[in-house]
């Protein structure tokens, strides 16, 4: 099918609309010459990509398959060229019926026919029959990283290492990668989940060429090694962009390395599915059903506060209202808001930012944080003046944002007025499903895998208002002002998700 006939499909199945094919068709004339419309109306967010390739299936006459779907699905080992084949022709095999002599291939295009043939005559039977399933690009590279996830190994004398490990952190959901040097090693770890986790040694004579090569990457000085050096590099993987933050400090047997995974792929999940109760809900529907105020979400660093932001920007989102962000850095791209990145644009600090957002008739506003009074006044300054404006703050509690807020140089009546809402939260491990299998391939035996919310969260009411601008101590309005109508407690909040068999009392324990 050309492209014409593929967005008139779309628009008589109410997918898209005229206006979006007509964009969509314009920036393809930008494009190189065989760029589908399909990808360009998913990667402008015009159309979900799934049910963008089961409308374009169904017209075909073939099946469709999204990459949650585990049916048709067999474990292949493939060597390393295998894999670079596979994902330089954008297929991915599914499955292959010796008796029946068929193989089901994943692809994005069904005019793939010399890379069809090519994945069937040197990874299988030549004569073998080929089943076809149709889905987006983005799927088989999702199933291209599953593969890496679960299969793929690292050796430190492969001439590709560094690419390797790159592509194994971001399929095993790591946060950061660690080299740490010993005396005769440097040990590579991941950090997932929170934990640290050994994934190879790297003998200590070629630790300098991997150094070299992320530095090099970093544009640091690959010539300095006795102070610390911080940089950054972006780049493709599994058709994600990554940003790599490097961090090197040199220690007593060399410089350690910290890079930190930002993937601004990243979906933005429905508040549920991080972990909030029907109860929680609730209350943060009480909240953000408020025209103005302030809303804070609270918790140590890593503890998931900007994911659940951008859940609430994602429930509240929508064509008629303006939503304007501040944030150091993107972590979660949106591209229906309007999002400012302080470290690309370090002449403005936040509070200058927010001086600048409220000449932009914003009626939502995010700030990545507030560290500081002139932030601080700012947000509540625009809190008063009818937006709803969502931050985050380090506080060891919900009640404990108003005293941070109060040292900040807030006085007690302004934080009465505008706070509207808060959610403190911690991430904890669950529980895998399989009973703490020695074989899983999700946990490998821990009996733990992800991690979930557990949050606190406090509707401000009249009460508490009047408490905190009557200055009462935040334990008694804790003691006497929090119920069930304004409070849902982190304590509940373990209890029912131990009761529920989501986590284990160990795993809590700690908070």
């Amino acid at each position: 099918m050309d492209n014409e006939k593929i967005g008139q499909l779309l628009i008589k199945k109410g997918l898209i609309t005229q206006q979006q094919l007509t964009i969509a068709l314009e920036e393809q004339k930008h494009r190189n010459i065989g760029t589908r419309i399909c990808n360009i109306l998913i990667e402008m967010g015009f159309v979900d990509a799934d049910i963008c390739y089961a409308a374009l299936a169904e017209k075909l006459g073939v099946k469709s398959i999204n990459v949650f779907d585990q049916n048709n699905r067999e474990i292949f080992e493939f060597t390393e060229n295998q894999l670079l084949t596979l994902e330089q022709h954008l297929i991915f095999p599914l499955c292959f019926n010796k008796t029946a002599n068929t193989i089901s291939l994943a692809v994005s295009d069904t005019d793939q026919f010399l890379s069809i043939d090519l994945i069937r005559e040197s990874f299988f039977n030549p004569s073998a029959k080929v089943d076809i399933f149709l889905c987006s690009q983005k799927a088989i590279l999702n199933f291209l990283e599953q593969y890496f996830y679960n299969h793929q190994k690292l050796d430190p004398n492969q001439e590709d290492f560094l690419e390797m490990i790159f592509r194994i952190a971001l399929a095993r959901k790591c946060s950061d990668i660690h080299f740490q040097p010993h005396q005769y090693f440097t040990r590579l770890c991941w950090r997932i989940d929170g934990d640290l986790h050994e994934a190879t040694l790297i003998h200590y004579k070629k630790w300098p060429t991997i150094l070299g090569k992320i530095k090099f990457l970093a544009n640091l000085d690959i010539s300095e090694n006795r102070k610390s050096q911080d940089g950054r590099f972006s780049a493709e993987i599994f058709g994600k962009k990554i940003d790599f933050r490097v961090s090197v400090h040199p220690t007593l047997f060399g410089e350690n390395i910290v890079i930190r995974l930002l993937n601004f792929s990243n979906n933005i999940f429905h508040l549920s599915s991080l972990g909030f109760l029907s109860e929680q809900l609730k209350l943060i529907d009480k909240i953000i059903q408020q025209e103005q105020g302030l809303i804070i979400v609270t918790g140590a660093t890593g503890s998931g506060k900007t994911t659940t932001l951008y859940s609430l920007l994602q429930k509240i989102n929508r064509p008629q209202i303006n939503i304007m962000t501040l944030e150091e850095p993107v972590e979660y791209v949106m591209g229906s808001i309007r999002q400012t990145s302080l470290t690309d644009n370090s002449k403005i600090s936040f509070s200058d930012g927010i001086k600048s957002l409220l000449r932009q008739d914003p009626d939502i506003i995010l700030v990545g944080e507030i560290r500081d009074t002139d932030t601080a006044i700012m947000a509540i300054r625009a809190a008063m003046t009818g937006h709803q404006v969502y931050a985050t703050l380090h506080a060891n509690s919900g009640l404990g944002v108003v005293a941070r807020l109060i040292e900040l140089g807030i006085s007690h009546e302004l934080v009465a007025m505008n706070i509207i809402g808060v959610i403190s939260q911690k991430l904890v491990k669950k529980q895998c499903s399989c009973s703490q299998s020695v074989s899983c391939r999700i946990c490998h035996g821990t009996g733990l895998f992800g991690r979930t919310v557990i949050a606190e969260v406090i509707a401000f009411d009249k009460e508490i208002s009047l408490a905190i601008s009557n200055k009462e101590s935040l334990l008694q309005i804790e003691k006497s002002k929090l119920h069930g109508e304004n409070h849902f407690s982190m304590e509940q909040d373990i209890k029912e998700k131990v009761r529920a068999g989501l986590i284990n009392k160990e795993s809590s324990m700690f908070f």
